[in-house]
């Protein structure tokens, strides 16, 4: 039972690492849009 919550807490850390990416190379990317566009 232990091994479970583990393998669960993990998965939840790691979406959560992919989440933040996702959002700062969408930010990157509307900076670069706005620079290009000014």
């Amino acid at each position: 039972m232990g091994d479970y919550s583990f393998i669960l807490t993990n998965s939840a850390k790691y979406q959560n690492k992919k989440n933040s990416a996702k959002k700062i190379i969408i930010n990157l990317s509307f900076c670069i849009l706005i620079i290009f566009l000014n």
